[in-house]
């Protein structure tokens, strides 16, 4: 459950990624537009079905954080 190290990230929301520069772009565009949630297709390093799944990883707004909320 969850991510871990050796997953591989394949896209943020709907646009193919290939670095991480690429998936935080992606990452702080869903900030921009004040989503609570980023979709993000996965191929898990250890899989308990074949193939890439997608997950929902929920945001924390950097105004949030900023204040303590």
């Amino acid at each position: 459950r969850g991510m871990t190290t050796g997953d591989i990230i394949l896209r943020v929301q709907d646009k193919p990624v290939a670095t991480p520069s690429e998936v935080w772009a992606g990452v702080e565009a869903a900030r921009a537009a004040k989503r609570d949630f980023v979709m993000v297709l996965v191929l898990p390093k250890v899989r308990d079905v074949p193939g890439p799944k997608w997950m929902a990883l929920r945001l924390v707004r950097k105004d949030k954080i900023a204040s303590g909320g």
